[in-house]
């Protein structure tokens, strides 16, 4: 529908234009989202038209659902998917993006008969890592996540119940998958891909550099206004969740005992 326009949805995306194209099921209040609309005319939907695409607890009303597994399409589902892809494809991008760099900087430093580094030692190169690092940092912390509607979400069909049962956590039970549902998605704001492969396998520099600015957020707001957002207690507990959970942390990471 080009009258509606387009853009990628993310996890920064106001949530009142997400899930357009979505069958969603989910209780929202007040601000709509998008889903379970259908439009025949290159127009924007109509007050009526999204208010009957909201709040919904089953999507039987709009097909039959009967040879479907389920008949919801949970709204928390949705909302960890937006946030897993938009993580995911930093990672990505970021370790791709610092890989290619230090084959350039090794293959520079083997012809000119160099000591071939594993840590950037170009200018431009460590320039590049420190802009792949608060890329990364950005995604890990959820920097600039939109906010859930006013009286938070709730999804049905069973998602948030079922999406924390195998987390890694802190002693104290605490998990990165711990959802708070009301103001925001997460109830303590940095990624559980930390955790993953995916984070494992970073271009070990890049991997090294994001844990030791992490650490320097979490335990010094201080040092990095552009995450005082991170309330004191969170912080103290994902220090506490990353340092239980997280292997091969670099030396300037401390346990909160």
């Amino acid at each position: 529908m080009s009258a509606l326009g387009s853009e990628l949805v993310d996890s920064t995306t106001p949530f009142e234009r997400r899930y357009g194209g979505w069958y969603v099921t989910g209780l929202n209040g007040a601000i709509r989202h998008r889903g379970n609309v259908v439009l025949k005319d290159n127009r924007a939907p109509t007050d009526a038209e999204l208010a009957r695409g909201n709040n919904v607890k089953s999507l039987s009303a709009f097909f039959d659902t009967r040879p479907y597994l389920s008949e919801t399409s949970d709204l928390v589902a949705l909302l960890v998917f937006e946030h897993q892809v938009t993580v995911q494809n930093v990672l990505t991008k970021a370790n791709q993006h610092c890989l290619s760099l230090m084959a350039y900087q090794q293959g520079v430093q083997r012809d000119l008969k160099e000591r071939v580094t594993d840590e950037p030692t170009f200018e431009s190169v460590d320039n590049a890592f420190a802009d792949a690092v608060q890329q990364v940092l950005d995604a890990l912390l959820s920097k600039d996540e939109a906010a859930l509607p006013e009286g938070g979400v709730k999804g049905i069909g069973g998602f948030a119940e079922a999406f924390g049962r195998q987390a890694r956590g802190a002693a104290d039970g605490r998990t990165l998958k711990d959802l708070d549902l009301q103001r925001r998605v997460f109830k303590y704001r940095c990624s559980y891909l930390v955790q993953s492969p995916s984070f494992d396998r970073l271009q070990p520099a890049l991997r090294k550099r994001v844990l030791r600015r992490l650490w320097r957020v979490l335990s010094d707001p201080s040092s990095d206004r552009r995450y005082a957002y991170l309330e004191p207690e969170e912080r103290q507990a994902i220090r506490r969740i990353v340092g239980s959970t997280v292997s091969n942390l670099p030396p300037n990471w401390k346990l909160d005992r």
